[in-house]
């Protein structure tokens, strides 16, 4: 088995792009009226961070290992150490929802 590797799709990024680009481009129209170089530098700030976790989101999977990283956490696992994966809807402190046992 060749190794896989997984990473955010192109839609992704035209997704959050259209998120964050209608935005802004309504804020440029309006450049002159009070705030809107704040609200101009809070959008960008906000649409950096989005794509900075986007393009940070991978999982790798290899004939011996699972691993998969994001902007703040990262984690592997043995694959002949998981018997199963399943998805939750109950977030903890120790991660997402997604919990390989």
């Amino acid at each position: 088995m060749r190794t896989r590797v997984y990473r955010a799709a192109l839609s992704t990024y035209i997704v959050f792009g259209s998120i964050f680009g209608i935005p802004t481009a309504a804020v440029a129209f309006n450049w002159r009226r009070a705030g809107a170089g704040q609200m101009m530098a809070t959008i960008a700030v906000a649409a950096a961070f989005c794509f900075v976790w986007i393009a940070r989101y991978q999982i790798v999977i290899s004939e011996e290992t699972l691993y998969f990283r994001s902007l703040l956490a990262s984690s592997q696992a043995p694959r002949r150490a998981i018997r199963s994966a399943e998805v939750i809807f109950q977030s903890s402190a120790r991660g997402g929802p997604l919990r390989l046992s």
